[in-house]
């Protein structure tokens, strides 16, 4: 479990680390490719920042849950 706290409302929220470390190992590995061939950078980029954006909509769905429960 890892405490991780939402950019959008601010909740600190604990997740399943293995869902959060996966989804950061591919941003790391596409900004990685993206600075090798710099001809397909910003296909590289715009998949990493799409995998950014589907985990903080679910690091926020996830804050929202939390808050209902209790």
């Amino acid at each position: 479990m890892r405490l991780i706290k939402c950019r959008k409302c601010g909740a600190t929220i604990a997740t399943d680390e293995t869902f959060i470390q996966r989804m950061l190992d591919d941003i790391n590995i596409l900004c990685e490719r993206a600075k090798k061939d710099k001809r397909n950078n910003q296909v590289y980029l715009q998949q990493a920042a799409a995998i950014r954006k589907i985990m903080q909509q679910y690091l926020h769905v996830t804050a929202n849950m939390d808050e209902h429960k209790f």
